[in-house]
């Protein structure tokens, strides 16, 4: 074998070693950056999950007052909307006093025991029902009645409320959710057409 043909011999041989070193270097590249590439992926779901539990440890109390704060709030506008109802009702009072309010002041009188009542007030339009179912009784005139009486005797031993404020007073922990719901199932249905 000559000298040429050594040389190309040997060039060959190199080439196709420098080959093989190319394409297993290359391999090495191409596994190191699919482990390099998986790597990434998982610290950036890690760094992900590290965020999120940051981010809910940071809103958690945010929302909770937020949540405490709604509550406050529609707490807040129920009671105002209680009051308002309330006082709508105390206005409305005076609509029982209609025709057949005698028939009521009457039943109201059956309700408390027949003692000899001392003492009675009513509205100033109730005087005379109170004069005739409470003969005897000194009758006082009180504005701050609509309907009914308040009666005392003995020497104020014996007292009795029976007034339609005080009815709507004791009725109204039971009547205040038929309205709330009521005007929830209003609200749901829109306005009216």
């Amino acid at each position: 074998m000559g000298h040429d043909a050594l040389i190309a011999d040997l060039r060959h041989k190199s080439s196709e070693r420098i080959k093989k070193i190319r394409q297993e270097a290359e391999d090495q590249a191409e596994e190191l950056r699919g482990r390099k590439k998986e790597e990434l992926r998982k610290r950036r779901r890690e760094i992900q999950a590290q965020l999120k539990d940051e981010s809910q440890k940071i809103a958690a109390p945010i929302l909770h007052e937020a949540e405490r704060t709604a509550l406050a709030v529609e707490d807040e506008a129920m009671g105002r909307l209680s009051e308002r109802l309330y006082a709508l009702a105390v206005d409305m009072l005076d609509q029982v006093r209609g025709r057949d309010y005698r028939l009521v002041f009457a039943q109201f009188v059956g309700e408390v025991p027949a003692i000899a009542w001392e003492m009675v007030q009513v509205s100033r339009q109730d005087r005379e029902l109170a004069e005739a179912f409470f003969p005897g009784a000194d009758i006082e005139v009180d504005s701050s009645i609509i309907g009914g009486f308040r009666a005392s005797a003995d020497g104020k031993r014996y007292r009795v409320v029976n007034t339609l404020e005080k009815r709507l007073e004791k009725g109204w922990p039971a009547i205040l959710p038929i309205l709330l719901r009521q005007i929830a199932r209003e609200q749901d249905a829109g306005p009216a057409a």
